[in-house]
């Protein structure tokens, strides 16, 4: 079997208490916590007791999200930064989550890996004195600066940043990349979601098409996970649903252990 986590974009509307009463039902191992879901003014004091929250629901917290536009720095970036790592540090969580740049700029290579060295170097430093891990996310779409996992490890072999710095390997933007290796090496976290619409090329999906992993998923969820596995992750893998019929169905708990019954069940017919 493999370990679960719950991502709270599942189920935005659910207070704290009741998202880890859910993860905790059906035993996921962890929970991922997100400032656009507790509301950027939440302080330190709650994230308190968030943690406490989740320890009494035996969670782990594999993540807080999100540093939007990261490789963006500036000295409002770094407010931001310091604050979303400041949070999470009170509230027990073992990283912060960074997204790239998603608006398009049409930014050349050079420069692109220029911003992301600029702002691991500045970021180091703030996670290292708090003892957190910055989760890197590329997105797969086209309009985003940073879509290879592939570019990102090469910078951080280069600058020696391995340890401060993962990926998240997520299956929908893996896919939308087109990029084939998985880097499990460098992976802390794995997000999942399926695409089960028929009228809708890979180019042109959006996270309001992701759903639960089913028998009719197209993203090749469970060869993504055999893989990463094969290759030596063990670490967890998260449910991430955008789909509003996810957030807004009448039984996302039954929906949920459904997608876990059929993702361990296809991944026992895979080791076999």
């Amino acid at each position: 079997m493999v370990s679960i986590g719950l991502n709270q974009i599942a189920v935005p509307s659910y207070d704290v208490g009741a998202f880890c009463a859910l993860a905790h039902g059906l035993n996921c191992t962890g929970v991922e916590f997100r400032n656009d879901v507790l509301r950027s003014d939440f302080d330190a004091e709650q994230a308190v007791q968030i943690g406490k929250i989740a320890r009494e629901n035996k969670l782990d917290i594999f993540n807080l999200s999100e540093v939007r536009q990261f490789d963006n720095w500036d000295e409002s970036k770094k407010h931001e930064a310091q604050k979303l790592i400041e949070l999470a540090d009170a509230m027990g969580a073992k990283a912060i989550g960074l997204i790239p740049r998603n608006d398009g700029a049409n930014l050349d290579g050079a420069t692109r890996i220029s911003n992301l060295k600029t702002a691991l170097l500045a970021l180091k430093p703030l996670l290292d004195e708090k003892n957190l891990v910055g989760l890197i996310e590329p997105l797969g779409f086209s309009t985003a600066s940073l879509r290879y996992k592939s570019e990102i490890v090469s910078v951080l072999v280069e600058l020696g940043f391995e340890g401060s710095f993962k990926l998240i390997h997520d299956t929908f933007h893996h896919t939308l990349s087109g990029e084939k290796e998985v880097f499990s090496e460098y992976t802390a976290l794995v997000h999942i979601s399926g695409v089960e619409r028929q009228d809708v090329d890979f180019c042109d999906m959006q996270d309001q098409d992701r759903v639960l992993v089913g028998g009719q998923d197209r993203l090749g969820n469970i060869t993504q996970i055999s893989q990463l596995q094969a290759s030596g992750y063990c670490g967890p893998v998260s449910f991430e649903p955008f789909s509003p019929m996810v957030q807004n169905a009448n039984d996302i708990a039954g929906d949920l252990a459904k997608s876990i019954n059929f993702i361990d069940g296809q991944l026992e017919k895979c080791a076999a």
